[in-house]
C-alpha cells in the first residue's frame, strides 16, 4: 500500500475516533464536556432552526460561525471522496481549501459559547489535516520536490 494511502487511512481513523471523545468543555473548574458527535450534530442543525433565523438577524457573525462549523464535516467528506477519485483534480483541491478556510469558524464558536477545545477537537483537526494533506506523502510528490519541480 502506498504511504499516502496509509497516512490517509490513519488520518481517517483518528477523525472517526475523535467523534467519541470529549471535544469541548465548558469554562470552569469542574466543567462538563461534550463529545465530538454531539458538537458535529449541533453545529450542523443549529443554524436551520427557528432560533437560527433570530441569530442571523441579531448576530450574523455568530450565525455564520455556527453555519461554517457545521459544514466542515460534509465538505471534508466530499474532499476525501474527490481526492480518492482524482487526487490531483481541481475539485479535490478546491474542497480541501474550502475545508481549511472553514476551520477557524470553530474558534469563533468556542469563544462565543464560552467553551474550550479538548482532546477530541485536537484529534479531529489532526485527522482532517492528515487526510487532506496525505497526498504530500506520496513517492511521486517527494521525487518531484527532490528534482526541484515543486
Amino acid at each position: 500500500m502506498k504511504m499516502s494511502r496509509v497516512i490517509l487511512l490513519i488520518g481517517f481513523l483518528v477523525y472517526v475516533g475523535s467523534f467519541f471523545l470529549i471535544a469541548v468543555k465548558e469554562s470552569g473548574q469542574n466543567a462538563s464536556g461534550f463529545r465530538g458527535y454531539w458538537c458535529a450534530y449541533t453545529t450542523l442543525q443549529a443554524p436551520w432552526g427557528h432560533s437560527g433565523l433570530e441569530v442571523l438577524r441579531e448576530k450574523p457573525l455568530e450565525y455564520f460561525a455556527w453555519l461554517f462549523s457545521g459544514w466542515i464535516n460534509p465538505f471534508f467528506l466530499a474532499a476525501l471522496v474527490a481526492s480518492l477519485i482524482k487526487p490531483a483534480g481541481r475539485l479535490a483541491a478546491t474542497l480541501r481549501i474550502v475545508t481549511l478556510l472553514m476551520l477557524p469558524a470553530c474558534w469563533l464558536v468556542f469563544h462565543m459559547e464560552h467553551v474550550r477545545p479538548y482532546t477530541g477537537y485536537f484529534l479531529w483537526t489532526g485527522g482532517v489535516l492528515l487526510v487532506l494533506f496525505s497526498s504530500m506523502f506520496s513517492k511521486d510528490n517527494r521525487e518531484l520536490k527532490a528534482a526541484g519541480g515543486a
